[in-house]
């Protein structure tokens, strides 16, 4: 006849069952997810995992550093970009959004920032400030940088219409 509340948390939950005095058993389902580097097939897996949902974007052209996205409840309402050698050092925190690929010097990470219609942005790997690259209508899902580091491909969406761009510096 009136609700009360049994108990709060962020994960999922399962209700398994509620016997005739009201007890409840519940399942709460919790994840992690975990990135891990190997440099040979031979050599053991490192662990890089920052916190409870660290999810990898691209590596460095020498692939001593790896881009990486935060999400979960260490990050709040929105994801951010940390750069992390591959040796397991300190990850370095970038900003927020979606970060999708590094600049083939490495100084540069190309990010989604979460906004409506999501632009894309650089951020420095180090001393520097933020650029906005697009200021458009297009909702930007995707960017990567091509070789020659100075040109990226991106897919875009109009209103129901995804396509694949190409932009040059």
């Amino acid at each position: 006849g009136h609700v009360r509340r049994i108990t709060g948390f962020s994960d999922e939950a399962q209700l398994l069952a509620v016997n005739a005095a009201g007890e409840v058993l519940l399942n709460r389902v919790s994840y992690r997810w975990l990135m891990f580097v190997s440099e040979s097939p031979s050599s053991r897996a490192r662990d890089l995992s920052w916190h409870d949902d660290s999810s990898p974007a691209d590596f460095s052209a020498d692939g001593k550093s790896v881009l990486f996205l935060e999400g979960g409840a260490a990050s709040g309402a929105d994801l951010e970009v940390y750069l992390r050698g591959t040796d397991g050092g300190p990850a370095i925190h970038l900003g927020t959004g979606a970060g999708t690929s590094l600049s083939s010097d490495g100084h540069w990470a190309l990010v989604t920032k979460n906004q409506l219609p999501a632009q894309l942005f650089l951020l420095p790997t180090g001393a520097g400030q933020a650029r906005q690259v697009t200021s458009d209508s297009l909702h930007h899902e995707d960017a990567a940088f091509l070789p020659d580091g100075q040109s990226m491909v991106f897919v875009g969406n109009a209103p129901g219409r995804p396509r694949m761009w190409y932009a040059q510096d």
